[in-house]
């Protein structure tokens, strides 16, 4: 560059312009730039479970203690049952004699000594208290707390005497055979 340029601000002999990019080539080839990732996640059971009742009443018996290893249908806790057993037996005896009582009626009538429609009532009021028993047997078997899983019995969050509903937390069970894990991992990798 002439001298007149050097002294205007423009680069000296033999010095490039700063503004100007050094460019340098080579081969294309593969390499490792960073062969090691860090990344934090969370992990969850991949089954897990939070017991409630399904019906009202006090805790009578809680067998299931946090770090048990359960089977599904396990007993985690019993409520109160004492008028559901006496509702059951109650329906039972009443089953019970209406039941003879179709019976009769049936053999009454292949006597002809009564009518087809009595013969039809008893057996209907019969039916009716089979499904009493069933139902009576269906409320007791509530008052009895089960896993429905197997795994690991979590934090128990209630305790013997007390009073729970069918929003009432008791336990949390967690099937820690498979784990779901979650991490966030840049876009890079």
């Amino acid at each position: 560059a002439p001298e007149g340029e050097a002294s205007k601000g423009g680069p000296a002999p033999g010095r490039r312009n700063p503004r100007e990019a050094l460019v340098i080539t080579a081969p294309v080839s593969q390499g490792v730039v960073n062969d090691r990732l860090n990344a934090i996640g969370n992990g969850r059971a991949a089954q897990y479970v939070t017991l409630t009742s399904l019906v009202s009443g006090q805790i009578i018996e809680l067998p299931a203690a946090s770090g048990d290893r359960v089977e599904a249908g396990t007993v985690i806790a019993r409520l109160d049952a004492e008028n559901e057993t006496l509702a059951l037996e109650r329906a039972k005896l009443t089953a019970a004699d209406l039941r003879t009582k179709a019976e009769r009626a049936r053999a009454l009538f292949e006597k002809r000594s009564t009518t087809a429609t009595a013969v039809e009532t008893a057996e209907v009021d019969a039916n009716a208290a089979d499904l009493a028993v069933r139902e009576a047997q269906l409320n007791l078997d509530r008052r009895t707390i089960r896993s429905p899983i197997e795994g690991l019995v979590g934090i128990v969050t209630a305790n013997v005497g007390d009073f729970v509903t069918n929003q009432s937390p008791i336990v949390t069970i967690d099937d820690r055979s498979r784990i779901i894990i979650e991490f966030f991992v840049p876009e890079r990798f």
